[in-house]
């Protein structure tokens, strides 16, 4: 990995410890009908089958995913005690107001100027999944300088990966970080999955490093 490229992902960890103690404008993804099958234990089109992303049995989890976003302003500062030295966890506690939700929020840390997702999009990214007492549940991401993870790859609008990570990520454009909050109806709803509890509001830190449209 380039000395650029590493910094520019440091900087995109420094803004998501910030972005937990300030107020920052969160976009909800949109209220278009969701379908409401129950999820099937199915695998990501990615070599990465075994991560958190993956939907399994728990019933009610549905696919699809949300439409156009809509701002909710600055509705989604958090009251947090992180700093920006990243000595401390992220607090995202405030975004418990967001648990009956049910399709996802976002905001962005840096906007993409390169190709934009859209549904069938197929999508390269590095994430890191939190609970809202900032641990880290699952996490893919450069661990240091020079690391070059396997990127997690799935294609937009199937039923194998969480709905409000795929609404989250529409609209999004190459190149760009966003942070994504997923409530419990369009995650792992109230059965949970792994170390995540039920009923589980969660946040993703996401930076898109490739976006290929459907041929």
């Amino acid at each position: 990995m380039k000395k650029e490229t590493w910094i520019a992902l440091s900087l995109g960890a420094v803004m998501v410890i910030a972005l937990s103690g300030i107020g920052f404008a969160v976009w909800r993804a949109g209220q278009s009908k969701t379908q409401k099958q129950p999820a099937k234990n199915l695998k990501t089109t990615s070599d990465n089958s075994d991560s958190l992303l993956n939907v399994g049995d728990n019933s009610g989890v549905g696919g699809g995913i949300g439409g156009t976003a809509q701002s909710l302003g600055n509705s989604g500062s958090v009251a947090g005690d992180s700093t920006a030295n990243g000595n401390k966890k992220p607090n995202f506690s405030d975004y418990e107001k967001y648990k009956d939700d049910k399709s996802a929020l976002y905001a962005d840390i840096k906007k993409g100027d390169g190709e934009e997702v859209k549904i069938k999009s197929k999508v390269d990214i590095y994430y890191r999944g939190y609970l809202l007492n900032g641990e880290i549940f699952d996490n893919q991401w450069p661990a240091k300088q020079g690391d070059t993870p396997k990127p997690f790859v799935f294609e937009i609008g199937t039923n194998t990966i969480i709905p409000g990570l795929q609404q989250g990520l529409v609209g999004m454009k190459d190149g760009g970080k966003r942070l994504i909050i997923v409530p419990p109806a369009a995650g792992y709803g109230d059965k949970g999955q792994g170390s995540i509890p039920p009923d589980s509001v969660l946040i993703f830190e996401v930076e898109l490093l490739k976006v290929e449209q459907p041929s």
